[in-house]
């Protein structure tokens, strides 16, 4: 927008008034001022004329007082080699804390459902004791072939059988569901010997103190749930309901660390070749009693305390034999 100042021509400057001739200092010095003022306003009205008809513009005026150029700012600092480092040691150990809770979680969660599982199998247990008065038996002896998982005389086969209605159990049934513990994990030298024919590679075992190591023991000697062994007629017959002392301090399926389908008790290394039994459940072991209750006691506790506590519960008699 343009503005047109248009400025009236000024009166003209009356002349400065004359000199007075009096000698008084107050009359020259109001003569003195007034003629400055006269002047002044002499020059004022010629430089205004000479502006009179020159068109101004908003634009060209600068109505904003320029600013004082200010201090520079610093550029962005990039991180230095140390400091990248150590941010990337403090993720490193913050994913490392995650990671191992996360692990821990998987594990809790695991072993959770092992004894889920294994609380299932007990109870089908004691369905079979009060259908038959008496605890299936564990037909694995020292004549071969030896019975397999799904055998009618093994107790995994029994229970199947008996108990979950399955006429005919399908090829490696014991290693799904209810029958698997999730936590198992076993050795290269386990995996092949059962692409051979060897191991069936079960996760839970029914408790059998037939063996002493890898030599029999004496029948008299035996007091597991496995049955009554005959060593003349290699037979093997059942442990009647009765012969339980303690039914709810006497051991009857629990974590298998051999794969064989047995629970028995040997020093903890014995098992450590076959699989994972230091980690399977963080040093603790599950298990199943014949009242169909689940603990998991310490692994020390359970195959190395010789306490009576801890050697009764392996015993049908409840008492603390070795």
């Amino acid at each position: 927008m343009k503005i047109y100042a248009g400025i009236r021509s000024l009166r003209t400057v009356p002349k400065a008034p004359q000199w007075h001739s009096e000698k008084g200092n107050g009359t020259v010095r109001w003569h003195k001022r007034k003629r400055r003022e006269c002047l002044f306003t002499h020059a004022v009205s010629q430089r205004v004329r000479s502006i009179s008809h020159k068109t101004l513009t908003l634009n060209s005026i600068d109505l904003h007082p320029p600013r004082r150029p200010g201090p520079l700012r610093p550029a962005t600092r990039a991180l230095t080699l140390i400091e990248l480092l150590v941010v990337i040691a403090i993720i490193a150990v913050l994913a490392a804390l995650l990671l191992s809770s996360l692990a821990r979680s998987k594990a809790t969660a695991q072993s959770a459902a092992c004894r889920n599982n294994l609380r299932q199998l007990g109870i089908y247990l004691q369905m079979y004791v009060e259908s038959n008065n008496c605890y299936p038996v564990n037909g694995r002896n020292d004549t071969r072939p030896a019975s397999r998982a799904d055998s009618v005389i093994f107790w995994t086969g029994k229970l199947a059988r008996e108990e979950f209605n399955v006429s005919l159990p399908p090829t490696n049934y014991f290693q799904e569901r209810v029958w698997r513990c999730p936590s198992a994990q076993w050795s290269d030298a386990m995996h092949v010997g059962a692409a051979h024919g060897g191991t069936e590679l079960l996760g839970y075992g029914y408790n059998d103190d037939r063996y002493l190591g890898n030599a029999l023991r004496n029948p008299d000697q035996m007091f597991g749930l496995q049955g009554h062994y005959s060593l003349k007629t290699k037979n093997i017959t059942p442990i009647a309901e009765s012969e339980v002392v303690a039914p709810g301090d006497m051991m009857a399926i629990g974590d298998g660390f051999e794969g064989n389908g047995l629970l028995r008790r040997c020093p903890i290394d014995f098992f450590e070749p076959f699989g994972n039994i230091l980690t399977r459940h963080q040093g603790n072991a599950s298990v199943v009693f014949c009242d169909a209750h689940v603990e998991a006691p310490k692994l020390k506790f359970l195959f190395e305390d010789t306490s009576a506590d801890a050697l009764s519960r392996w015993n049908r008699d409840h008492q603390p034999h070795l």
